[in-house]
């Protein structure tokens, strides 16, 4: 039996990882001989002052002297469009061949990177097909000599064996005579003791490190300008670091001993401000500040009442001794206030205090209009640091904005993904399409292929070339698998969202006790006594769109989506869900919205 590295399969069979990945590696372990070793799920991570990057190959397999063999392992169709074999993922058709040798250069690369004295990385490889017979030519682009399909799937370990029994010694490379590497750094460098599986933990950490540093530049050019009196609106894009910049400000004012005020819209968002101001009491919502300015005046406020929001906004509006009563106040999340709030906003400031106007008119979800800020100094802060590349690059690519965003982040990030749902109240005609739903893996060039051009789909894949039969996939099912997917690249639960496209009221996912089999933490429906939503007691976390707006998580799953023109509605939407991840996003839409998508990435003009 050939040595499995890592040997803990039991543990990855626990955590739902790669279910027929495991097969194919239990099966190498039982057909091998132990002359070979199968490093399985062999991730590579580094990062330096400018980039992370990340990369994945399925399984090498090596002998004794260092010679080595990746494998890719391909599940389910893949069509051909005479130059390559291309899978076809939600995101669009991949071409095999160029994912397998960039991965392999990729590995090679950071073989050289950490072993920079010894030789040259020998590795061939095969691609596996275990769902896919070739018929007919064989893509210009793949080596058939390469491949085992599905006709020839139970010679897998017989294949490997020949590979290596035609060339068993690593080569030099030809005319630059550099030596084959020692098998030992080799199997150092693939082996555990490398840690050469980098914990998402440490991937996650990277990110949030490069984002606090990379996006305090806002507050360092906002707190350099000078004005009498100091009006500052910035127009900032999502993840340009306005949030940091009230931080900036709030620490600023408590250093000076001057009195400061946070105002967002949404609770959450103060939730997260309270816990990092350096002040208790000086960060609130702007129904919190109605809430607080009805009980000093002996008026408690029923939560469970029609109107009990209207009624705070107008106590703050018409509280004449609010007037000239902090030296500085921060509005966050201004696009979400009414024209009316802000004048009385504008009130409270001291003459000689400060004012900051934060706002970002993509996140607009409740169509109000921009408030009258006349005279003020407006700065533009349009370069998203927070949101991996590869989402900045699908927002600019679905035309979310009327600007493009600018990709100020230095983490590439993983492609999203975008599953279909067949439901009866969203589209009763849908029907299951496995195989544009299957998750694709993490890669290095995965990471950045949503940014290069799509190969032309030879028409929708049909319920007959699914791998199993057609049946219908729920929009709980597919949430379901989404999670699942994040689940076993190593993520989490606390650290994925589930985010849903509809208001409260209207979604059809918003009351599920668990979703992927992971206990829901989700609003209630009901309020305590200071006005604060209670949640359900769950590791996973179920929330509408118009509530997450201000917060992140490293993994999103946009789920529900269901629209079938390009009104700004759904731009903003989309926009607002996209950005709130750190590292990858899943959505989870209907067929007709699916397509809507597909479509406008494919060029095509929006229905």
């Amino acid at each position: 039996m050939a040595r499995l590295v890592p040997e803990e399969l039991d543990a990855a069979k626990a955590r739902g990882q790669a279910r027929r990945e495991i097969e194919t590696v239990e099966a190498l372990e039982r057909e091998l001989s132990d002359e070979y070793t199968v490093y399985h799920g062999v991730h590579w991570a580094h990062s330096d002052r400018s980039a992370a990057f990340y990369g994945e190959i399925d399984f090498v397999v090596v002998n004794r002297y260092g010679r080595a063999i990746a494998i890719e392992q391909k599940n389910g169709k893949l069509v051909s469009d005479g130059r390559d074999l291309l899978k076809p993922y939600a995101g669009g058709p991949k071409p095999v061949a160029a994912q397998m040798g960039r991965n392999l250069r990729g590995l090679m690369s950071e073989f050289s990177r950490r072993f920079p004295n010894s030789g040259r990385l020998d590795i061939d490889h095969l691609v596996y097909l275990p769902d896919h017979a070739l018929a007919g030519p064989t893509p210009a682009s793949v080596d058939p000599t390469r491949v085992v399909d599905a006709r020839s799937r139970e010679s897998l370990a017989k294949r490997i064996e020949a590979l290596f029994d035609e060339r068993p010694m690593p080569a030099s490379q030809g005319a630059t005579g550099l030596r084959p590497a020692e098998a030992t750094d080799v199997h150092a460098f693939l082996s555990e003791r490398l840690n050469v599986v980098p914990s998402i933990d440490a991937i996650s950490r990277n990110a949030r490190e490069q984002y606090a540093r990379l996006s305090g530049g806002l507050a360092t050019w906002a707190r350099r300008l000078s004005m009498q009196p100091f009006r500052l609106r910035v127009r900032g894009t999502a993840g340009s670091g306005k949030t940091q910049l009230a931080l900036a400000e709030l620490r600023a004012a408590h250093e000076a001993g001057r009195s400061a005020l946070y105002l967002c819209f949404n609770r959450p968002l103060a939730d997260a401000m309270r816990s990092a101001a350096p002040k208790h009491g000086t960060c609130m919502t702007f129904h919190e500040l109605g809430d607080w300015l009805l009980k000093q005046r002996g008026e408690p406020v029923d939560y469970a009442q029609p109107g009990a929001f209207e009624r705070l906004a107008e106590a703050v509006v018409a509280a004449a001794d609010l007037r000239e009563s902090v030296d500085l106040l921060v509005v966050d999340e201004g696009q979400d206030f009414e024209p009316r709030w802000a004048e009385a906003l504008a009130r409270m400031v001291t003459p000689d205090g400060r004012l900051l106007w934060l706002e970002d008119p993509s996140q607009n979800l409740y169509r109000r209009e921009p408030a009258e800020l006349s005279g003020w100094v407006t700065l533009e802060s349009p370069v998203n640091y927070r949101s991996p590349q590869v989402v900045v690059t699908l927002i600019n690519a679905l035309g979310l904005v009327d600007h493009e965003v600018e990709a100020g982040g230095a983490v590439h990030g993983f492609d999203p993904e975008l599953l279909e749902y067949s439901d009866a109240d969203a589209n009763a005609e849908a029907e299951a399409d496995e195989a544009s739903a299957e998750s694709e893996p993490i890669g290095l060039d995965r990471c950045r292929t949503i940014a290069e051009s799509r190969p032309a789909m030879q028409g929708r894949p049909t319920p007959s070339s699914a791998q199993a039969e057609p049946r219908t996939l729920t929009l709980h099912a597919q949430t379901s698998a989404a999670v699942r997917a994040l689940l076993a690249a190593g993520h989490a639960a606390d650290a994925i969202a589930v985010v849903y496209w509809h208001g409260l009221a209207s979604s059809r996912i918003a009351g599920a006790d668990e979703i992927a089999g992971l206990r829901t933490r989700r609003f209630s429906g009901r309020y305590d006594p200071e006005g604060r939503p209670l949640l359900t007691d769950g590791a996973l976390q179920l929330e509408t769109l118009f509530r997450f707006k201000g917060q992140a998580a490293d993994c999103v799953v946009i789920t529900e989506i269901d629209f079938d023109d390009w009104s700004d509605d759904v731009r903003r939407r989309l926009f607002v869900a996209l950005t709130r991840a750190r590292l990858k996003v899943a959505l989870v839409a209907s067929e007709r919205a699916a397509q809507a998508i597909e479509g406008r990435l494919g060029g095509q003009p929006p229905a």
